[in-house]
């Protein structure tokens, strides 16, 4: 911010704000903070700004008394008067329409994450970026494990975007589900399986409410992972702690079994599933109740120095009292957890390393540097929250019409990947590019090949120009020994209206497609 600027009515309430609760929890400024103030001061008007330095002044004396929580509302209060006050004058005195266009224009693309970011917002404290990974160490006795934590996809569900984080640790995987906005760090329960990585919306709860210090305590509830029969027995919430995610989580859950599939049918030669009979229904949540115990609290792990919020969940309602500390550590997320259930053992998970992710290129840029002006005709195919494709591909996909040529093309990170309906050659390097072979875990393989069928559908319809139906689909898959194959159909309604029905088969030996066709039926 310069001199000349107007000041950011937005900028001056959060600055207020995190004054106000630093003061109250008995933490010091971020650094900046006072410059960054000053400077706001200087450009608004003189009465608030002599306003607004006695706030600040009386925030920071030195003795840093206690205020009474009513006092401390009312001094809020007024500071959001003023605030709002200030916004109307500068509103009225003409911030111009090019200004504003250019503040939504560099507004932060969501990756899950508050597209607001604030100092003290909970996204600060649990990073959902794409492509993010967390390796983790958990000890419960004398027994280690090794985990690796990713943030897979990112997924719109109605106003939400849902990202999918994956723990994975000697071939057995968790997924989870999350999401960032104002109100703070939400987990999604869902009602597949722990090591299921579609999600369908069993509810949701605030993890860690924003900003980080307007709440002292709040309400959680934790809803049990269910685990497929035969894949792992449930161990219940005092298990792995943390369930095995950064961020608060179930902890325990059980463990899945190694592989996918199941018992095998009849004449099927291998495990295999068809689609599911009734819908299953949620556990039934548990409820505690969250405490912050520090806002930036200093913890040390080896050689590392992390500043923390700090975090106690209790929860009543299982057989066993669950206690669960938590640290979470500003542009990082979890970097230790404790969570002891009754008499039980404590289990520690603490971080080894963070990768954060890479910012993600622009899909349409890549493409347009790929084809060039072909990309002006491009349509980006939507991928249903509702369908597999979507929770097992990060990829984006486009179809782009040049000349009488109609081609589609795969975004995945920095690539940009030629794909057709039946391309073998185009799904394979698609799949190199996913990194299929280090996710092949869970049910996975399952979803995965059924995505490729829809995937393979879809491509189709946009390749002859014609729209996927929505409705009830038919379909079945087949797990063998480092294979999985599967079959699914779907309707096709062309620009004239008729409907057609389509069967498309994908075979994997191991990550690897081999096999891609569609049939009519």
């Amino acid at each position: 911010m310069t001199d000349q600027e107007p000041a950011d009515p937005r900028a001056l309430a959060d600055s207020l704000v995190d004054a106000l609760l630093e003061e109250h929890l008995g933490g010091e400024a971020p650094p900046g903070r006072a410059r960054a103030i000053a400077q706001a001061a200087r450009s608004a008007p003189a009465d608030f700004a002599a306003d607004f330095a006695a706030v600040w002044r009386d925030t920071q004396r030195s003795d840093r008394r206690r205020r009474p929580p009513l006092a401390a509302a009312a001094v809020l209060l007024v500071g959001t008067a003023v605030v709002v006050g200030t916004a109307l004058l500068q509103h009225t005195a003409g911030c111009t329409a090019e200004n504003a266009g250019a503040r939504a224009a560099t507004a932060p693309q969501g990756q899950g994450q508050d597209s607001k970011p604030r100092p003290n917002a909970a996204s600060a404290f649990f990073p959902l970026q794409v492509g993010s990974v967390w390796e983790y160490r958990d000890v419960i006795g004398e027994q280690q494990t090794a985990h690796t934590v990713r943030a897979c996809v990112a997924v719109p569900v109605g106003d939400d975007l849902v990202v999918q984080l994956a723990d994975c640790s000697d071939g057995d995987v968790a997924f989870t589900f999350w999401s960032s906005d104002a109100r703070g760090i939400r987990r999604h329960a869902s009602l597949g399986t722990r090591d299921d990585p579609q999600f369908v919306a069993a509810g949701d709860c605030i993890e860690l409410p924003s900003p980080i210090g307007a709440q002292a305590t709040w309400p959680v509830e934790r809803v049990p992972e269910r685990s497929r029969p035969g894949a792992g027995v449930m161990v219940g919430l005092g298990g792995r702690p943390g369930g095995g995610v950064p961020g608060g989580g179930v902890p325990g859950g059980g463990v899945p079994g190694a592989g996918a599939g199941g018992a095998g049918k009849p004449g099927g030669g291998g495990g295999g599933f068809a689609r599911a009979g009734a819908r299953p229904q949620a556990p039934e949540p548990q409820r505690g109740t969250a405490t912050l115990l520090g806002l930036d609290e200093e913890l040390r792990l080896g050689e590392q120095t992390w500043r923390c919020a700090h975090v106690r969940v209790v929860i009543d309602g299982t057989p066993d009292q669950l206690v669960e500390e938590s640290w979470y550590a500003r542009g990082v997320g979890l970097v230790r957890r404790t969570s002891r259930s009754g008499d039980g053992p404590e289990t520690v998970r603490e971080l080894v390393r963070y990768a954060p992710a890479q910012p993600l290129p622009d899909r349409d840029t890549l493409l347009a540097a790929s084809v060039g002006d072909a990309a002006k005709s491009a349509r980006w195919i939507e991928l249903p929250a509702s369908e597999e494709t979507a929770w097992t591909l990060r990829a984006s996909v486009a179809v782009v019409k040049a000349a009488d040529a109609t081609r589609s093309y795969a975004v995945v990170g920095d690539q940009v990947l030629v794909v057709g309906a039946e391309e073998l050659v185009g799904f394979r390097r698609l799949a190199r590019a996913e990194d299929f072979d280090s996710r092949m875990h869970g049910l996975f393989p399952q979803r995965v090949t059924h995505g490729l069928c829809r995937l393979a559908v879809r491509l189709l319809a946009g390749e002859v120009g014609a729209d996927v139906v929505p409705g009830p689909r038919s379909g079945s898959i087949s797990i063998n020994p480092g294979s999985c194959r599967g079959q699914l159909q779907m309707r096709l309604r062309s620009v004239h209206g008729a409907e057609q029905a389509v069967e498309a088969h994908v075979e994997l030996r191991g990550s690897e497609p081999v096999d891609v066709h569609i049939v009519e039926r």
